[in-house]
C-alpha cells in the first residue's frame, strides 16, 4: 500500500501512475485512504471516464472498496475543454462519500500526470506546478520494486497479445513431469530462473490446470510473489490457445488481483471474455468469480487471503 503526504498536492498527482500502473488520461481517480499511526495509507484506488452516471453508481457498484475507509482524494485529469465536466463529475463524487461519511480532503484537476503543467485546487483556488512521474520518487521506487508502469491503457492490452508457438515437445521424464514443472514455476517466480530458457513450460501447464487441484496448487504457489507469477502467467498464456489459454489468463488476473495490480488483472479478465466469446468457449468459473470481485471494489488484501486458502476447500 502507498503512504501519502496529503499536504502535497504535487506529491499525490506523481503518484498516481504508481498506483494504477500507468498514466491516465481523461480520467477520474479517486484515492481511498485509511489514517492509522499518524499516516495517510491508500487503501484502494478507483479509476473511471468523466461520466456523472458512473459518479453516481460509484459507491454502490463499489460498495465494498469504501469499507473502513476515512478519508478521500479526488482528481480529473482533462484538458481545459472539459474541466467544468470534470468539476461537475467530482462534485457528485463528493456528495456520495459524504453520505458515506467519508470526507474529501482535496479534488484536484490537472491536465497531465507525465507533462509539466498546473494542478488547480477547485475548492481553494490554488494553482501549482505537476511534477512529471517519471522525475519523481515515486518512479524510482517503482523501478526498484521491479513493477512497470505503462503509458497508457492501450500498451498494457498489447501484454496480453498471442505470440507463436510450435507447441513444443515435452521433454521431462513423465516420473519426473510434476516435480519438475512445479519446481520449474518455483525457481521462475523466486527469480532463480527464466522462463525463456523453458520453452515447453507452457505446454507443461496446460497439462497439468486440466486437474483444479492442481491449478489451484499452483495459484497458491504464486500467492507470496504474485507480481513476477503474473507475469510468467501472461508470458505463457500468450503462448497458447482455447481453454488453456483462458485459464491462465485467469491465474494471471488471480495474481496480478494480489499483487494491486488491479488495471493488469481486469485487461486479463477482458482478454479471456473477448477470446471465449470469438472462440465459443466457457468462461472460467474463477474469472467471473474475480471480475465480480474486481467490479465490486474488493481490495487486493481480501484476494490474497482467499488465495491463501484456495486449498483448504479441497482438504475438507
Amino acid at each position: 500500500m502507498f503512504h501519502l503526504n496529503i499536504d502535497d498536492n504535487a506529491e499525490i498527482l506523481a503518484a498516481i501512475p504508481a498506483i494504477l500502473r500507468f498514466t491516465p488520461e481523461a480520467s477520474i481517480i479517486v484515492l481511498l485512504l485509511h489514517t492509522g499511526d499518524a499516516q495517510d495509507e491508500v487503501r484502494n484506488a478507483l479509476r473511471f471516464d468523466i461520466d456523472p452516471t458512473a459518479a453516481r453508481q460509484l459507491t454502490s457498484v463499489a460498495a465494498p472498496a469504501f469499507h473502513d475507509v476515512t478519508s478521500a482524494i479526488l482528481v480529473a485529469v482533462c484538458g481545459d475543454w472539459i474541466a467544468d465536466h470534470a468539476a461537475t463529475t467530482l462534485d457528485i463524487v463528493r456528495d456520495g462519500l459524504a453520505e458515506l461519511d467519508i470526507a474529501t480532503l482535496v479534488r484536484l484537476i490537472t491536465p497531465s500526470l507525465d507533462q509539466p503543467g498546473q494542478w488547480t485546487d477547485i475548492d481553494r483556488g490554488e494553482r501549482g506546478p505537476v511534477t512529471p512521474f517519471r522525475d519523481s520518487v515515486f518512479a524510482a521506487e517503482t523501478v526498484l520494486a521491479g513493477d512497470r508502469i505503462a503509458a497508457n491503457r492501450d500498451e498494457i492490452v498489447a501484454e496480453f497479445t498471442p505470440t507463436t508457438n510450435p507447441v513444443p515437445i515435452v521433454n521431462v521424464d513423465p516420473a519426473e513431469f510434476l516435480i519438475d514443472t512445479f519446481e520449474t514455476i518455483a525457481a521462475i517466480i523466486t527469480g532463480s530462473a527464466h522462463a525463456a530458457s523453458h520453452p515447453d513450460l507452457a505446454t507443461r501447464v496446460s497439462l497439468l490446470i486440466q486437474d483444479v487441484h492442481l491449478r489451484d496448487t499452483l495459484l497458491l504457489l504464486s500467492v507470496d510473489h504474485a507480481a513476477p507469477a503474473a507475469r510468467l502467467w501472461t508470458h505463457l498464456a500468450n503462448q497458447l490457445t482455447g481453454a488453456s489459454r483462458l485459464e491462465i489468463l485467469t491465474m494471471a488476473a488471480a495474481c496480478y488481483y494480489a499483487a494491486s495490480d488491479t488495471i493488469r488483472a481486469g485487461i486479463a479478465l477482458d482478454t479471456a471474455a473477448l477470446d471465449a466469446n470469438a472462440q465459443r468457449l466457457d468462461y472460467p468459473r474463477l474469472a467471473e468469480l474475480l471480475l465480480t470481485a474486481l467490479q465490486a471494489g474488493f481490495s487486493p488484501t481480501q484476494v490474497r487471503e482467499v488465495l491463501s486458502r484456495i486449498t483448504i476447500r479441497h482438504q475438507k
